[in-house]
């Protein structure tokens, strides 16, 4: 299911469950970014939102291109979005001019009683040139000096970035956790037709890395891994499986320079239906992203009932102390080839159900508790004395206003 799919089957969730006369009124505006589209492939902003409505939320986009907008509620999942986009990549002035539009709306937000919160996905941008390095150092601090309301999807993520970023110290918290994907992607595809597209032998144990290969990801690294963890144990049987665009050359060129017998690189992009074909094909994920905050992958990974391999780091150990070693086995440090073939050895000899134990991730309860969460901040913000000594800062040029709050 796509994104689009994935948004249409949330608002027909919220339309039913909110019945005539059920008191679901709307009582404030959540402008979001982002909010849910049709482009998106990614269907987490869909699902988070689904049943806002239900809430008494309004939902409304915020673009960061496009004119004046305004909500009670000025909710952020990725501030480095000012990075992103046509516009932003061919003139990369336009990434000032975002980032002040950014900046503005949420000080016109704040001085109207509401409320920014940032959902803290990541730490940092994955990659920066030069240019947009200079942007996002200067509009960042500026962003989160108007935060009052920080969304971790685990209590350890907030407590890392609190750490990257000590003036965030003190901020109001929440925690939400992420939503699984079952409502979102189909099934995994059957396991022979799946191997037979891959090319993958039918009875080998096959460790997948899935979805789209940028640098920040390790893949070369876990293909040195694996290549080296494979050598200790011939008997074993294993194969690995790197499924994904790979848009950086160089870093195409280093994957197959780590590649040997046992490997299978296919760089092509996976749209939902094929994403969801190439987990039917694989009996493990393998996680080498060792800057990661939040993992939507790993959710993804056991929505499909796949057990994952990844690096102890962000919410990933506290979602592990949640489900168990048999689900996700964790490691610290750099990924070598003895440390995957004990990691390898234990998953393999882990009994585990069917079915991986997702009921603290059901999307319909993360929504209702993001809204809940957004609504008391909101509401605790209205009750504090406020005062408007409006002070006059420099953002890339353009002058903008900053709400100062008593008692934030």
């Amino acid at each position: 299911m796509s994104a689009s799919e994935a948004m249409s089957a949330s608002e027909a969730m919220s339309a039913s469950e909110c019945a005539p006369g059920s008191g679901a009124e709307s009582v404030a505006t959540v402008l979001a970014w982002p909010a849910p589209a049709a482009a998106q492939l990614n269907p987490y902003v869909a699902l988070i939102y689904g049943g806002f409505a239900c809430a008494g939320l309004k939902v409304r986009a915020f673009r960061p291109m496009l004119g004046r907008a305004h909500g009670d509620i000025f909710h952020v999942h990725w501030p480095e979005a000012i990075l992103w986009g046509r516009l932003a990549n061919g003139v990369p002035a336009m990434t000032r001019v975002a980032a002040a539009h950014a900046l503005r709306t949420m000080d016109r937000v704040r001085a109207r009683g509401g409320i920014v919160a940032w959902t803290v996905h990541n730490l940092a941008p994955h990659a920066l040139d030069p240019s947009r390095r200079a942007v996002w150092e200067d509009f960042f601090p500026a962003f989160r000096d108007r935060v009052d309301l920080l969304i971790g999807m685990t209590a350890r993520s907030l407590d890392v970035a609190v750490a990257a970023y000590p003036d965030l110290e003190g901020r109001p918290r929440a925690i939400v956790p992420h939503p699984h994907f079952r409502t979102a992607y189909p099934p995994p595809g059957a396991r022979a037709e799946a191997r037979a597209r891959f090319g993958l032998p039918d009875d080998a144990f096959v460790l997948g890395m899935l979805g789209a290969v940028r640098a920040s990801k390790g893949v070369p690294a876990a293909v040195a891994a694996f290549r080296a963890a494979r050598s200790m144990n011939a008997a074993a049987d294993e194969t690995l499986l790197v499924a994904g665009a790979c848009a950086d050359e160089a870093e195409r060129r280093r994957i197959g320079a780590a590649g040997a017998a046992g490997i299978v690189f296919r760089d092509a992009p996976l749209p939902p239906a094929q994403l969801s074909a190439a987990f039917g094909a694989v009996d493990a994920i393998l996680i080498n992203q060792r800057t990661t905050l939040n993992s939507g992958t790993l959710l993804l990974a056991l929505s499909m009932n796949r057990p994952v391999i990844a690096p102890a780091c962000g919410s990933v150990g506290e979602l592990a102390a949640h489900l168990g070693a048999a689900w996700i086995e964790t490691f610290e440090g750099e990924l070598d080839g003895e440390k995957l073939r004990g990691l390898l050895d234990r998953l393999r000899a882990r009994a585990r159900p069917a079915v991986a134990p997702l009921a603290a991730f059901d999307p319909p309860a993360v929504s209702a508790a993001t809204a809940v969460a957004l609504a008391d901040a909101l509401a605790r913000r209205r009750r504090e004395p406020r005062h408007f000594a409006l002070r006059r800062t420099t953002h890339g040029g353009t002058a903008v206003a900053n709400e100062s709050i008593a008692g934030r």
